[in-house]
């Protein structure tokens, strides 16, 4: 479904290959999102709430035990749930789950029998659709929405700054009921004191910069916090916090501090680079905090901090600001914000990234649109092994199915999403290092690629760029005036000409994901190349330079000799023998001031004339450096 207002939906004309539109032209600021209740929430900051999924309550299904029928009027449109799954939270069949088949406007039918029989008092949550509803903030009475906590008693907590009262939502006889709690707070954590049970903790800027901690309390009593902890000075402000070894990480703009028995702790860490980025949404990946800081990502283990994060080296369209992610068994997953919404100084268009750290590596999962500024992500797992990967952006929801293993070859997930025959495919850009052939002063002739591929067909093909000069940091190949097509391969082992002549060469490889009936038929899979090209190896200049020593020998200016034979073939060794350059002289022009070393000379002798008169010939071999 689709929305260009946020109340008139429609069917998506976009077609779900790995990420999925389901909201559209939103135009927010920032977004959190919150899962509860077994349902997902995309929270805006002006106070909309998309509802990824639905909710509702059921009503007796007994005449027909493969139905879930709703109790009220939801007017779903026809299947638009085929594919999702249903899962009972409360009241009777909770903890069942079965996968939607069908479904019309009130009920749904689903793959198998449920084995209890539904009431009015059974409680049932949709997730995994790709559908959603939107609750407006005239009915959530929210504004500034900045962060959520889930208390252990069915409330959602929502901070909406420091000079608004936090709002609190709960599922309540059918329909979501929403009040205002206490006073402000700018971020909320939910944890567990050894003494209290199940707290609230809020962080406070404006003139505070401190933290402070409240018991769970029911629907009819409010949060109570009390004192206020000081973290550091009140110009840097709390960016983020988190349960971490036992204590409360509070993440400041310039530093972190732990707060263990209420007593807050600084660590010995300088944040040079202050920045309201910096440590926003931290991550607990065991035995480490993982957090934004600057354009990268860093992680800490106890008091020690190491720079952790994918930025380094990459091309510049990709490079960004982290802005959340979440931690699954084996899988970190971070979403860097590369659009261009709020970096005008950018001269290329940026696409934001949603990276995944497994097995001592960071993997690009999934790339969005140029320009689509993102800020929430969230991880849902569904009851059938699949995690769903749920991005925000300014614009949009996007969704992906996470991989379990980063050769998606071998993913299930690869070949079907949803229970459809849509693979979790895409089109993909692939572009080599430079090609300098040994060289990068001389010209080389760059004769042809040949590309070796599997499950390439004229439906998926593969196309092949190349460049011989431009902004490194450019890699859009749909720039004609940067890059030039070179053909396109239908079959493995196809040669494609390049025929051109430059001093260095790369090239893009851009794979076609295919299409039959509107259904993704899957992407080439490309194992390698093979560049042929003409170079000359290079070689320095040199000459060869015949010469006579003689005791008898008269000088230029007409007078004797000075230098002895014997001498002058001594100096002519020590010069062979150094590495420093010495400077060549001639009265021919092209030869006259050149930095060379010389070869060892061979020498013959010519005569001898008693003890002090003798000569010799040779050669002198002259290399230009």
């Amino acid at each position: 479904m689709e929305s260009a207002d946020g109340s008139t939906w429609s069917s998506s004309t976009v077609q779900p290959f790995v990420f999925g539109l389901v909201l559209d032209e939103i135009g927010e600021d920032d977004s959190i999102f919150a899962a509860w209740r077994w349902g997902l929430w995309w929270m805006l900051y002006s106070g909309a709430v998309v509802e990824v999924g639905w909710r509702g309550m059921a009503t007796d299904n007994s005449a027909d035990k493969k139905k879930l029928n709703d109790g009220g009027s939801p007017g779903w449109t026809t299947n638009e749930w085929a594919g999702a799954i249903v899962r009972i939270h409360g009241g009777p069949g909770a903890g069942e789950w079965r996968r939607i088949v069908s479904n019309d406007a009130s009920s749904l039918t689903v793959d198998r029998d449920w084995v209890t029989t539904h009431t009015t008092s059974t409680e049932y949550v949709i997730v995994g659709g790709k559908n959603g509803r939107v609750i407006p903030a005239s009915t959530t009475g929210m504004s500034a929405v900045q962060d959520v906590a889930r208390g252990q008693n069915g409330i959602l907590y929502v901070a909406q700054g420091d000079t608004h009262p936090i709002r609190k939502v709960r599922w309540n006889s059918g329909a979501y009921e929403y009040a205002d709690d206490a006073t402000g707070a700018s971020f909320l954590l939910q944890t567990y004191d050894q003494e209290k049970g199940a707290v609230i903790w809020r962080a406070v800027n404006g003139g505070s910069g401190a933290v402070s901690m409240a018991p769970e309390g029911s629907w009819t009593n409010a949060l109570s916090f009390g004192s206020e902890i000081g973290v550091g000075g009140t110009e840097m402000d709390i960016t983020g916090m988190a349960v971490f070894d036992g204590k409360v990480a509070v993440l400041k703009s310039d530093s972190i501090w732990m707060v263990y028995n209420e007593v807050p702790d600084k660590l010995n860490l300088d944040l040079k680079a202050y920045s309201l980025r910096n440590g926003r949404r931290p991550v607990l990946m065991p035995p480490y905090l993982v957090f934004p800081y600057g354009r990268g990502v860093e992680r800490l283990y106890k008091n020690l901090m190491e720079d952790f994060g994918p930025n380094r080296s990459l091309p510049m369209r990709y490079q960004g600001y982290f802005v959340d992610g979440d931690m699954l068994p084996g899988l970190l997953v971070m979403l860097c914000d590369a659009g261009d919404y709020e970096a005008g100084y950018r001269k290329i268009k940026g696409r934001s990234t949603v990276w995944g750290y497994r097995g001592g590596g960071w993997h690009a999962l999934a790339r969005l649109p140029e320009e689509i500024g993102t800020h929430a992500l969230i991880a849902q797992p569904w009851d059938d092994g699949r995690v769903l990967c749920w991005v925000g952006s300014t614009h949009d929801v996007y969704y992906m199915v996470l991989p379990q293993a980063m050769n998606w070859l071998n993913d299930p997930a690869y070949i079907t999403q949803f229970g459809t025959d849509a693979y979790a495919a895409f089109d993909a850009v692939l572009v080599s290092g430079w090609y300098y052939a040994g060289s990068k002063s001389r010209s080389k002739f760059w004769r042809s690629v040949r590309v070796f591929a599997d499950n390439i067909s004229t439906a998926r093909q593969i196309h092949v760029y190349y460049q011989t000069a431009e902004d490194v940091s450019d890699e859009d190949v749909t720039r004609g005036d940067r890059w030039t097509y070179a053909g396109t391969a239908t079959a493995s082992n196809t040669k494609i000409t390049l025929g051109v002549e430059s001093v260095r060469l790369r090239l893009a490889f851009v794979l076609e994901n295919g299409s039959s009936g509107g259904a993704q038929t899957g992407s080439p899979i490309l194992y390698g190349y093979s560049l042929q090209y003409l170079a000359r190896v290079d070689a320095a200049d040199s000459w060869t330079v015949p010469f006579r020593g003689s005791d008898i020998a008269v000088e230029r200016s007409g007078g004797r000799e000075t230098l002895q034979a014997d001498e002058a073939i001594a100096q002519l060794d020590t010069w062979a023998r150094q590495i420093t350059p010495l400077t060549m002289r001639s009265i021919w022009s092209p030869f006259d001031n050149k930095q060379v070393i010389i070869e060892r000379p061979g020498v013959q002798p010519l005569w001898m004339e008693g003890r002090d008169a003798q000569a010799y010939y040779g050669s002198v071999t002259i290399l230009e450096v």
